[in-house]
């Protein structure tokens, strides 16, 4: 089976000028009705397909399930990807997740409000489903009820403020906080805010403070905003962008990652996927480190063995997935095998991605670090280097003690209609 789907999947993705849409098609049709796991899998990638009489066919298969196992495959790849293909597959074959919990987030999702008030009127399920989801799935779930603007759905939303050290602020947390300074015309606020975000939120930033046409009174304070502006405007649109992990390390490397977040890794014990990480080949290690980071939040000391793990492929996939600082970049994940680069060079085009990055958490070494990793940016000539400038400028504002600027500040961050109360 396995070597079936394999020749299907090549041409799947063949690349054969004029009959390469038949081609497709006939290995998409060739499947019929999935049996296993594997084909499920082949007909929902094929359902991602650039030609639409692929993902018709993909679509079609996939709305004619029979075991209730892949019908909750399917609905729990929904849950985590997303795809509106999928999605109307899901609502037209009216299938159902054999589990309360995961059946309330997509009748939430697929705005089926009728279905999920019904099933459950008292939140009681929705609730710790939607405490335990990633980030990803929390924003899905927010966006749905928020703009369904049905009354009965006030009961999941609470008020609270709490405070948060300015440099841990998610993406998210950050937005808000932009968003809420704007109404409240606080430019100042935003001002200092430059110092704690991750790349994409010090672009909004900026943009904002942009065009709300404020100058700061102080010298260096209108210096540091015309020159953090002036290198904004240069960033090409699509860097803002969080970069997909699939392009930048490989599809190979990727599905060992992937495989992290199976019903079988999941279900395997902690204890045993720690002696993997320190023993296993380097294929299970990376599993067995994607798999360990969906169940929880790593500690630091786990953090710091994938960094300085003994093999260079686990130690690619710290870069990949956990937040670092600059220096980590060009220095852990060298390979020393023949070949090897061939991994890693495409990691330089997600290179100033990762929420890890804030301007206050440079020191005089990691910004020299940067400055060489820009070196390196420019010569490829990277779109990423007016983001790495942009830290840069902020970075030796706050190291030369220009700006006074408190690297542990905290802000209260206003949950109004944010999170769903546990």
């Amino acid at each position: 089976m396995k070597n079936k789907i394999k020749k299907l999947r090549k041409k799947l993705y063949n690349r054969i000028p004029l009959f390469g849409n038949s081609i497709r098609r006939k290995a998409v049709q060739s499947v019929g009705i999935p049996g296993d796991k594997s084909e499920l899998e082949f007909l929902i990638e094929a359902a991602d397909a650039n030609d639409s009489g692929t993902v018709d066919i993909a679509a079609g298969l996939l709305g004619s399930l029979e075991s209730k196992d892949l019908t909750d495959s399917l609905c729990e790849h929904y849950l985590r990807n997303g795809s509106k293909v999928i999605a109307e597959v899901i609502k037209k074959a009216d299938y159902r997740h054999s589990a309360v919990g995961p059946r309330c987030m997509i009748y939430v999702l697929l705005h089926q409000f009728e279905e999920y008030i019904a099933l459950d009127f008292e939140f009681q399920n929705l609730k710790p489903e939607y405490q335990a989801a990633d980030e990803k799935l929390k924003e899905r779930i927010r966006n749905a009820i928020q703009k369904s603007g049905d009354s009965r759905l006030l009961g999941l939303f609470r008020a609270a403020r709490r405070t948060k050290l300015a440099a841990d602020l998610t993406g998210q947390e950050a937005s808000i906080l932009i968003d809420v300074h704007k109404r409240n015309r606080q430019w100042e606020e935003i001002l200092k805010l430059l110092f704690f975000l991750s790349p994409d939120m010090l672009l909004k930033a900026i943009m904002v403070l942009k065009a709300s046409g404020w100058k700061p009174a102080g010298e260096q304070e209108n210096e540091l905003l015309k020159e953090a502006t002036a290198i904004a405007e240069s960033v090409p649109e699509k860097t803002v962008h969080p970069v997909d992990k699939k392009y930048f390390i490989g599809k190979t490397f990727y599905a060992w990652l992937e495989k992290g977040s199976s019903k079988e890794w999941q279900a395997k014990p902690e204890t045993e996927l720690l002696n993997l990480l320190e023993k296993g080949t380097p294929p299970e290690a990376v599993t067995a480190f994607a798999a360990l980071s969906g169940k929880r939040k790593l500690t630091d000391a786990e953090i710091e063995r994938v960094n300085n793990h003994p093999h260079w492929m686990v130690r690619l996939a710290g870069v990949a997935m956990i937040p670092q600082q600059p220096e980590l970049y060009f220095e852990n994940y060298k390979p020393s095998v023949s070949g090897a680069e061939l991994w890693v060079e495409p990691l330089g085009t997600g290179l100033m991605e990762p929420t890890g990055l804030r301007a206050v958490r440079f020191t005089p070494d990691s910004l020299t670090k940067l400055q060489n990793i820009m070196t390196k940016l420019q010569q490829n000539r990277s779109e990423k280097l007016p983001l790495a400038k942009l830290l840069e400028s902020l970075a030796k504002y706050n190291l030369r003690h220009a700006v006074e600027i408190d690297a542990k500040m905290t802000v209260s961050i206003d949950e109004t209609a944010i999170e769903i109360e546990g």
